[in-house]
């Protein structure tokens, strides 16, 4: 028995000096391949961008340059200024911004730095309009350029200047001849303003069109759902626009109670909108 023991003893000796033995020639075969191949070289630009100063202050005079003060070069000096991509980040503080500059060398590497737009003085946009509106619809078309003529409608950028023919506008239609219009303005700090008021509109309007088989459906709890079995038609003013409609679904079919489902259109120019209301009962 002592003689079977120590057979067994020595063969499993031999097999795990065998298994070490293979292991050691792998891992040596892997570090002289690793040996045999040149290292990556890692992409060093050697471009920099420089700011005269961390911070450039604009108090509405004159243009805003927001290159002003800032040049680039490459390890060797060479001038890469106009290779600059720059461009302004949106920003909840209104009167400090960031500045994004980018630049991009031969070999595709990036370069990328920021520095603070101070705004002395800026109070951000501001639109203003007469309430109501008595408009016709014929003048719906040029209906910016209308209305600063009249004077019922304005808009500055922060820093007393008009950008009246920046606003942008969309109506909705709340009632015979009636309508909300919103009156939105962006400006080139990335703020905006916006203000809705009432209009009477005399003529013949082309605003879109939601039609539903019912303004009211009822429903087993577990049945199936989808809302644009609802909708029977919809058209954005140039024909059928089903596929555009939006939807605002917040029906859990798996819990009864009462729920609302809102489709929305726009125009096919984007000056109007309209929606319709489907009431849900999941019972």
């Amino acid at each position: 028995m002592n003689r079977r023991n120590n057979l067994i003893w020595k063969v499993m000796v031999g097999l795990a000096a065998l298994i070490c033995t293979v292991v050691l020639l792998i891992l040596a075969a892997a570090r002289d391949r690793q040996a045999e191949t040149p290292a990556r070289e890692t992409k060093d630009t050697g471009a920099e961008i420089l700011f005269e100063t961390e911070e450039l202050v604009y108090d509405g005079e004159g243009m805003l340059d927001l290159m002003e003060g800032v040049s680039a070069r490459d390890r060797d000096g060479n001038d890469l200024t106009d290779l600059v991509e720059v461009s302004l980040l949106a920003d909840d503080r209104l009167t400090a911004k960031r500045i994004q500059y980018r630049l991009f060398d031969e070999n595709g590497a990036e370069v990328a730095r920021e520095r603070k737009l101070v705004l002395s003085g800026y109070e951000g946009p501001k639109i203003t309009a007469a309430d109501p509106l008595e408009l016709e619809a014929s003048q719906l078309s040029d209906l910016i350029g209308v209305l600063k003529e009249q004077k019922a409608l304005s808009a500055q950028d922060g820093f007393s200047r008009d950008i009246t023919d920046q606003v942008t506008c969309k109506r909705k239609k709340v009632g015979t001849n009636t309508y909300e219009m919103r009156f939105q303005v962006r400006n080139q700090f990335q703020d905006s303003d916006e203000v809705t008021v009432t209009a009477h509109i005399e003529g013949e309007v082309k605003d879109p069109v939601i039609t539903l088989y019912t303004d009211e459906a009822v429903l087993s709890v577990g049945s199936e759902w989808d809302p644009y079995a609802y909708l029977a038609s919809a058209d954005n003013g140039l024909g059928s626009a089903v596929d555009q409609v939006q939807v605002e679904d917040a029906v859990n079919i798996g819990v009864p109670g009462s729920y609302r489902v809102v489709y929305k259109l726009d125009s096919y120019d984007h000056t109007a909108e309209t929606e319709a209301v489907l009431r849900v009962t999941v019972q």
